[in-house]
């Protein structure tokens, strides 16, 4: 378990998954960014994967690992800028 706060990230949760802070870290670096919202962590059993969902101001991902799964809302101007960089690093 790994935490983020400060700069784009905020919100009333700091702890992020393993592969949560992967995606976290990398989408953070793009311009079209301008916040991150983390939501809690679910202990559920998961296959790895990513899922992708548009919302009104950027894009919401369900990082999903083999015990969890975590919701990252980000806002930015380039939804397909945000699900490429994501599925990068996730392979």
């Amino acid at each position: 378990m790994k935490h983020r706060q400060g700069g784009k990230i905020s919100g009333r949760h700091t702890s992020v998954t393993d592969d949560a802070a992967l995606v976290v870290d990398a989408v953070s670096k793009l311009s079209t960014v301008s916040r991150i919202v983390l939501a809690g962590i679910q202990r559920k059993k998961a296959s790895k994967r990513l899922g992708f969902k548009d919302v009104d101001a950027g894009v919401r991902i369900s990082v999903c690992s083999p015990a969890s799964i975590q919701i990252i809302y980000v806002y930015a101007t380039d939804r397909e800028a945000v699900k490429q960089t994501a599925k990068g690093v996730m392979g």
